[in-house]
């Protein structure tokens, strides 16, 4: 690492660099951008869009210069290819850029890549993509991968996120553009790993167009439907194309929201046959009881994935207490019933 910064250091310390004007002390030129090759083997970005940084780029120009080598007729870019990616989007025919002169090796100038993005906000494709051509382009060992890279995407050096960031590497192309989006957590993707190819789209296509995921529906939803295709020896899409999931996926006045919530309840309940009864049950128990008082409250055990259940209530005076009391009491024998039931 010191001899990447040391060899950047000499580079900036040159006055003469670059084919247009020089500022003079800075090794700084400003480049025609139609001279900078498209494609470059250092990048890391998933995608180079980046809709805040052209907005910034529009009103300021590019305040901070692209560092660029020279190869062949083109130079390429070695770090600031989003904003490379911003000025062609906007025509701008000249940008200010470094050029790093002498030899230096690929893998170097690909860390100097990560290390000109070193503590920013950096999404979890990106991190995908840049342990991915590290091991497999620039040819750093997996310990290397680990030590040196991972601390720069802002990740611990431990082999089990390492592990975890190379095998999202195999995901479709639907779920990995959703998990960009944000449409899909990142922490789901081991787990729709599981899924074949065809699964795996047939996912993406409902998270990413029909319906709208909360975090927790979204990674719940995908270990549920995998252990209802397990257990009927069905793929997902013959599974979706059933009952009632097909018609609230097909429902066209229902917004996205509203969907995930009741695609979510139909597939707890199709993964836990007993749960609509036990439902039926809690509801009635929870009517008989709930003019304990103005605040009160009765829920099952979140996820419903142990016995027992959550009573809380909000009393404002003694009589509220009594009453409150009670209350339970009146309802002891149902409320015991519920101890015995988990999912």
């Amino acid at each position: 690492m010191a001899r990447v910064a040391s060899k950047l250091k000499r580079s900036f310390s040159r006055q003469s660099c670059g084919t247009g004007p020089v500022f003079r002390g800075q090794g700084l030129s400003m480049v025609e951008v139609a001279g900078i090759a498209r494609e470059s083997v250092f990048s890391y970005r998933y995608r180079l869009e980046d809709h805040p940084l052209k907005e910034s780029v529009c009103r300021c120009g590019i305040l901070l210069p692209v560092m660029l080598i020279r190869k062949d007729r083109l130079a390429e870019v070695v770090a600031g290819h989003k904003r490379l990616a911003a000025a062609r989007a906007l025509g701008i025919k000249r940008i200010p850029a470094f050029f790093i002169e002498g030899k230096t090796s690929a893998r170097d100038l690909f860390l100097i890549s990560l290390i000109s993005n070193w503590k920013q906000d950096v999404p979890d494709m990106d991190r995908v993509t840049a342990s991915v051509k590290a091991l497999r382009e620039f040819r750093l060992s997996e310990d290397e991968v680990r030590e040196i890279v991972l601390p720069l995407l802002g990740l611990s050096p431990e082999r089990p996120v390492l592990t975890l960031y190379l095998k999202a590497h195999a995901l479709s192309a639907s779920l990995k553009d959703c998990i960009w989006e944000k449409k899909i957590p990142f922490r789901a993707s081991a787990f729709l790993l599981n899924y074949s190819r065809s699964g795996q789209e047939c996912f993406a296509r409902i998270a990413g167009r029909v319906v709208k995921f909360s975090t927790s529906q979204c990674f719940q939803s995908a270990e549920w439907l995998w252990d209802i295709c397990k257990r009927e020896g069905q793929s997902l899409r013959i599974i979706l194309g059933r009952g009632d999931f097909r018609k609230i996926l097909r429902h066209k006045q229902m917004d996205p929201r509203t969907k995930a919530d009741r695609f979510f309840d139909a597939v707890r309940k199709y993964r836990f046959p007993e749960f609509s009864s036990f439902l039926g049950k809690f509801e009635d128990l929870r009517s008989r009881i709930s003019g304990a008082g103005p605040m009160m409250r009765v829920e099952p055990i979140p996820g419903f994935e142990e016995p027992g259940l959550d009573v809380s209530a909000r009393l404002r005076s003694r009589e509220e207490l009594e009453g409150f009391i009670a209350k339970l009491a009146e309802s002891r024998p149902a409320l015991n019933s519920l101890f015995d039931f988990m999912l």
